[in-house]
Formats: structure tokens, sequence, C-alpha cells
């Protein structure tokens, strides 16, 4: 076993990392005179201990600050690339890529220095103004205002959340250390929804702030853009609003056996992600509830049962669409049900031997997840008897997504059918009123693929990402539908065994994120492809920014 010294000594042998120097000076972007007190930090693209893996700590490499002739000097790893995080006092910071929108990093050679780098600061700016609600001929209190600013990345633009502040008793607002650009301002209200065991006598009525845009718009679009230039402040951007009734809903909450607290949370927009957006409360057992500040509009409500180990035991669902104050909603928590599947080949009769468990030996799983509340605990799974056969307990009557674990090689899921029905995979609309729930899962062999070669200019794109989407999708749906490979150090990539029909594909450079690739496809980015049952597909393509 070494000893401490001699694993100081081996240490001490490791060739220290090769360096070079960088100078520059950092000025105002405007007039161009150099900024003293300006701290320049080195942050690497990188692991500069060549680790492979980037990190808050090892990305930060040396510290500088300039003069009073605004220069500084600092030492780097060689071979590295890195850009600059600059912060100072009256101006808004450099803590992203340097030329954000064109990244050009730099490197350095061992030994050598690169001088005359230049980095221009912009003022900070402000914004500043009054909301008035014109109704009651007041300012109102309290409301946030955001300044969401036009940003640019992989060639996609997208308004971006900066600083805010909230209005005062006097309605005013100030934003600043804003940089430079054009921006939209976003107000909303700080009131939620809110649940409290039902008091005898309802609750008076309560009138909140709807959100809206500079100078009082409800959408994005319609809103004024405001230009800021490099150290201005603009202080009469005055926004009206004017308040809405907010409602409540009273009702009971039952459950059978012990009392168990039970939690609530609400679902909106009402949509077909089924993503919950807020937890509302808790009771600390079944009875009499009120929810307050509701939003007019569609709403779904889940109650469920959160006992002391944390696994779903009962739940109720209320679909709802508010315009007015309910009362006497029974929310009834009931225990799932039982549900009973089969998996087969598609197109084969219910006699016929089935090749995936009398050839292959398959052995699959089938989860049912849920789509329309939060999840909580293991979502019901059940693996596959000899015969494609097989039940799960305690699955909630619902909006599931069907999906199949061990799925062969060369084969998919082509079809569900729910008590006999076809049903979309992602999101089967259980039926209360059925009088058993049967789930048939249709597997295909697929023996197709598409493969290609990614290029970025003149050269082969080593290490880009491609996806390929199956049309049609949404933002909703389009992780569920999509499929990702990585090109290797040729530019080359593969898939297999992809649904029959329309796809989508499109390849990005290796540095750009898969969001921002997603991003490109939902904006119509990329290039369509139709996928036989069977046969190969190849392809070029260019590397998107």
């Amino acid at each position: 076993m070494p000893t401490l010294y001699s694993l100081l000594f081996a240490a001490l042998l490791q060739p220290a990392p090769k360096t070079g120097f960088v100078e520059g000076t950092v000025v105002d972007a405007v007039s161009g005179a150099p900024l003293a007190q300006a701290t320049v930090n080195v942050r690497y693209e990188k692991a500069p201990d060549g680790s492979g893996r980037l990190t808050s700590q090892n990305e930060r490499g040396n510290t500088a600050e300039t003069g009073i002739d605004g220069r500084f000097r600092l030492e780097a790893v060689a071979g590295i690339p890195f850009h600059f995080a600059v912060t100072r006092k009256g101006y808004t910071s450099i803590n992203e890529r340097f030329g954000h929108e064109d990244p050009n990093p730099y490197s350095l050679e061992p030994g050598r220095e690169k001088t005359g780098v230049v980095i221009a600061l912009q003022s900070e700016s402000s914004l500043a103004g009054t909301v008035f609600d014109p109704e009651v001929q007041k300012p109102v209190e309290g409301i946030t205002v955001r300044a969401l600013r036009r940003a640019r990345e992989s060639g996609n633009e997208y308004w971006a959340p900066t600083q805010q502040a909230k209005s005062g008793a006097d309605g005013r607002y100030v934003i600043g250390a804003l940089p430079p650009g054009e921006y939209r301002l976003f107000l909303t209200s700080n009131l939620a929804p809110k649940l409290i065991p039902a008091p005898p006598e309802p609750s008076p009525p309560v009138f909140d702030y709807p959100p809206v845009y500079y100078p009082g718009v409800a959408d994005g679009p319609s809103a004024l853009p405001v230009n800021l230039m490099p150290g201005a402040s603009l202080g009469s951007l005055d926004v009206k609003i004017s308040r809405r009734r907010l409602y409540s809903i009273r009702g009971e909450v039952k459950l059978d056996g012990s009392p168990t607290p039970v939690a609530f949370f609400s679902i909106a927009p009402f949509g077909e992600d089924g993503q919950v957006h807020r937890r509302i409360g808790v009771l600390d057992a079944p009875g009499p509830f009120e929810i307050l500040n509701l939003q007019e509009g569609p709403l779904k409500l889940s109650a469920v049962s959160t006992p002391a180990g944390g696994v779903l035991q009962a739940l109720a669902l209320h679909d709802t669409v508010l315009q007015s104050d309910q009362d006497h909603v029974l929310l009834h928590l009931l225990p799932g049900t039982r549900a009973s599947f089969a998996v087969s080949t598609y197109g084969l009769r219910d006699d016929a031997h089935d090749p995936l468990w009398t050839e292959l030996k398959a052995s699959c799983t089938v989860r049912f997840s849920p789509r329309a509340r939060v999840r909580m605990g293991d979502d019901p799974a059940a693996k596959a008897g000899a015969d494609g056969r097989g039940a799960v307990d305690n699955l909630f009557v619902e909006p599931v997504q069907v999906s199949v674990q061990g799925i062969p090689d060369g084969w998919l899921l082509r079809q569900v059918l729910y008590d006999g029905q076809p049903a979309e995979p992602y999101r089967v609309e259980m039926n209360p009123s059925a009088p058993e729930h049967l789930f048939r899962i249709l597997l295909a062999p697929a023996a197709n693929s598409i493969s290609g070669g990614v290029r970025e200019g003149s050269a082969a794109a080593a290490q880009a990402l491609v996806l390929v989407v199956r049309e049609p999708f949404d933002q909703d749906t389009i992780y569920s539908r999509m499929k990702r490979a990585t090109a290797d150090g040729d530019g080359r990539f593969s898939f297999r065994t992809l649904h029959p029909g329309a796809w989508r594909i499109l390849a990005v450079p290796a540095a750009s994120s898969w969001q921002a690739a997603n991003m490109l496809i939902l904006s119509g980015a990329g290039e369509k492809v139709d996928v036989p049952e069977s046969g190969s597909i190849s392809i070029q393509l260019d590397a998107r920014k």
C-alpha cells in the first residue's frame, strides 16, 4: 500500500499543465473609456484537468482586477477553450459566453501570450412606472413586474426573464441593473389558490388582477416593446389594470376507512400534458373544505390520500368550468381498480400461436402512468405471463399513458385498444362506467432504419446531436415521440425500429443543447422522411445552428 510520502512524491512528478497568458482591456461600450476595478474571470468550456466533466468548480480559472488603465493580465491552461465573465459596479455583467449570439471562445498556446483583447461593458439601465386601477381610481400595491428581454440562441428568438420588482403602496415599481436591449414587461399578482377547512359561512368575495403585459394587454405578441439604451432610465412605463372576481369551491372530502391527510392539486391549463401546476394545500383529515382564490375558466382538481408511507391509496378527480362560486362539491376518494391486459402481435388471429411468446420468449412489463395528476409512489405495472396476459391493481380511472418495457429487438408498440376501441398510447381516457378495464397491447416487427451523416460546413460534424420525431406532434407530445442519437467521429448516425409513417429529422452541432434542438423542430425546422414498414433510408444532414 503506497504511503502518504510516496503519493506526494508521485504527484510532484506529474507534469504541470502547460499555460499561456492573455492580456486585454475592459472599456465602456459607448465611450470606449477604460474601466478600472472591473473583475475579469476565466471560464473554461472544457474541463481543464482533462477529466471530461465540466463542473461549477473546474470551469472557473484565474481572476484579475483591472487597473486605472482598464488593463488585465491572466494565466490560463493552454489548449482549453475559455471565455470571460466580467463584473463592474454600474455596468451589466457578462456571466455567459462572450459574444452570446455568436460564441467565440479563446484558446492559448503553451508559453505564448494573446494580447489586444477588448471587452466592452454596457452601462446599467432601469425601467420604472406605476400600476394603477382605473375602476377604483387607486394605485395597486404588491404587483410583480418582470422584465423579459429578447434573446437569441442557436438562431431561435425567445423572451428571457431578467430582473423584477414589486409595486409599492403608491403603485410605483423600479427595475434596475438591466442590460440594454428590447424588453417586454409582464405583470402578475401574487394571490394564489388557498385550501382551508370550510368555515360555517362562505368567505366574502375576493378580487384580484389577471396577468397582463405592458401597457395592459393579455398576450405577449400584443405587448408594446420597450427599447432600452445603455445607461437609460425610462420612468413612465405606467400600466392600467382592472381587477376581476375570483371564485371558491366549497364541499366535502369523503374517504372510507381510517382518516388520513388529503392533498389537493390543481392542473391548469386543462391540456394534454397533464402537468401539475400548483399544490394547493393539505387537509389534516377528510371533511368539509373550501378552496379560495380560483380563476374563472376550466379547472381540474385532484384530491389524493397521503398516508405516512407516501403511497397513493385513494383518489378523486373533479373537472369543472368556474364561472361562479361552487358549493356542495363531493369528492369521494376511492381506491384503485383492477385492470387486465394482453400483449400480442398486431394483426394476428386470437387463436393463432403468437411468436412473441412461442418463439421469442418475450419478457414484457406493462406500465400505466397517470397523465392528469401528480404522481405519488410507483406507477401501476405488471409483467406479462407466458401467454402475454397480466393484470394490475390499484389503477385509478383517469387518463393514463401505456408503455411497454422489454419489447424484443426489432419490434415496437403499434397500437393500444382500450375496451375494444383504438386509443392513443400516450393518453388513454379510461371510462368510469366501464364494466371492466381491458387493455389490448399490440406489438409489430419493424425492420426499418434511418442512417446517414451530418456535416458542419465542409467537415463531418463529429458528436452532432440528431433527433427524429414522429409526426404529428406538439409541445406536449414531442418528448414521448422522439428518439435521439449522437453522431460518431465521422458524423455518422443511425436509428432502428421506427413506427412506419411520417417523421421529422434534424441535426445540431455537438455544442448545442437538445432543448434548443427541440425548439427548432417545434418551429418547423428539419427534414421530413416517410419511414416504411421495412427497409432503410439514407439521408445527409447539415447541422443547424
